[in-house]
Order: structure tokens, then C-alpha cells, then sequence
């Protein structure tokens, strides 16, 4: 979630620094897009709700550049600068189920 006028930039600005530190194309979800997809499961709601509510409280907090993720299952706050300044390990089969999906 990036609020306007974050001081880290915007979500477009965030995906450069990330594409730009990774070396792949990746892609920006505005939120809005996302959800006309399809209407949400009960699932998607409660992550959805879970991930808001730690958002607010971090701000609440008067914590700033600050990300919320899901980690097994867990909710956990990072700052921003940890999407394109961490290197994270990929799940290869997740790839390879992905390119099977695809046909």
C-alpha cells in the first residue's frame, strides 16, 4: 500500500527502483484494477483486512516508509527500501507450475 505523496515515491516510481535492482520486468497492481477481476473470497478479505489494519496502526504508530507483507501467515511491517534492497530467493516451482499455467 503507498499512500500519495509517500516520501519513498510512488507505486510506479517503487516498481523502477525494484525493476531497476532485480533486473526483470515486473508490474504495478493499482488496487482498483485488481478487484475488478472478480469478486473477492472470503479469503482475499480477511488478508485484505488484516494488511489494511496493520497499515493503519503502523501509521497511527507515526511509522513512515513503511510496507506490510504476509510472511507465514504472519503479518509483518518492513521499510519500503527492503522491496528493492533485499534479495529474496524464488520459489522455482512456483515458476515452473506458472509457465505449465500458461501453456
Amino acid at each position: 500500500m503507498v499512500a500519495g505523496g509517500d516520501e519513498a515515491g510512488n507505486a510506479f516510481e517503487i516498481g523502477e527502483k525494484i525493476k531497476e535492482k532485480i533486473g526483470y520486468e515486473i508490474r504495478v497492481v493499482v488496487l482498483g484494477h485488481l478487484q475488478r477481476g472478480g469478486s473477492p473470497v472470503a479469503l482475499d478479505r480477511i488478508i485484505a483486512t488484516r494488511l489494511g489494519s496493520a497499515a493503519v496502526d503502523s501509521l497511527l504508530k507515526g511509522e513512515r516508509g513503511k510496507m506490510v507483507g504476509l510472511v507465514s501467515n504472519e503479518i509483518k511491517t518492513f521499510p519500503i527500501e527492503y522491496a528493492w534492497k533485499t534479495k529474496k530467493e524464488i520459489d522455482l516451482s512456483l515458476y515452473t507450475l506458472s509457465q505449465v499455467l500458461a501453456g
